[in-house]
Formats: C-alpha cells, structure tokens, sequence
C-alpha cells in the first residue's frame, strides 16, 4: 500500500467502510500513515471509538479477564481453532467455548467454519497495539509511524 498513490480504495481499505472512519480519513494525502495515527494516539476518533466499542462489549459480558485474554490471544492470528485457543488460555475446551460464544454475542468475534477470529479487522490491529502498549500520547512523527505494520 505505500508504494502507490492513496486514493479511494485506501480510504475504504483503512475504513472498513465505516463513515465515521471514511470522514476522518478521506482528505489525508497519506491515508495509511493517517489511520495509523489516528488508530493509535489517545483522544484520536478512531483510537476512542475502538476503545468505547471494547469496553462496552465487555462490560455486556461476563468474564472480563478471561475475555481479555482470549482477544489476545486471537489478535496475532488470524483464525484459530476452538483447541488451539483452549491449549493457550490454560482452559478445557468447555470453558473455552462458553467464553468464546459470550465474544461471539457481542460482536467482538466471528466463528467460520470452526475457526475463531476478531470480528473487526481495525479494531483488532488497534487492539493489538493497545494490550502492547504501542500507543501514542501525542502524535507521533512521521518516523515513528513509518516504523509500524499495518496488516488489515
């Protein structure tokens, strides 16, 4: 993607087709290195609206903790096995389920086939740096923001 002009296709690739999203971004002459800051600097609209939709799909479920560790587990692949998610949380695969199906009820996950992924591609690469701390409080300079991946 950086190597060719940002267009249209860059603002629905980076927006998920969001309006909110599209608005923040359609005017950027760099619209990769616009998500990124926008995704990972506090009091950005992108970073507030994933942290406002995280947070108030777990506090409608019950496990928070176990949740948590689930999201994390899920946000460095890209599809994983009911087995493969129970064998890293330390959990039966029971358990697992139960707590999967809870992430699936409020739209944090998507079951394919028998495969369990995040649900939103933008709010899993925001989460990924969220839990990594790989946040910004201010925003970063185009160096920094050169230096991170951005895999949607």
């Amino acid at each position: 993607l950086g190597l060719r002009e940002c267009g249209n296709d860059d603002v629905h690739y980076y927006s998920a087709g969001l309006p909110l999203y599209v608005n923040v971004l359609k005017d950027s002459k760099d619209v990769r290195e616009k998500f990124i800051v926008e995704c990972l600097t506090k009091n950005k609209v992108i970073y507030n609206s994933c942290k406002q939709k995280l947070e108030g799909a777990l506090s409608r479920a019950r496990g928070k903790a176990l949740l948590s560790a689930i999201l994390k587990i899920l946000c460095d692949k890209n599809g994983l096995r009911l087995n493969e998610i129970s064998r890293k949380l330390y959990r039966s695969a029971a358990v697992t389920k139960s707590l999967l199906t809870r992430l699936i009820e409020v739209d944090l996950v998507v079951q394919e086939g028998n495969l369990f992924m995040f649900n939103d591609s933008i709010l899993k690469f925001w989460f990924r740096n969220y839990v990594n701390a790989n946040e910004f409080e201010t925003e970063p300079d185009k160096a920094r923001v050169k230096k991170i991946e951005v895999d949607i």
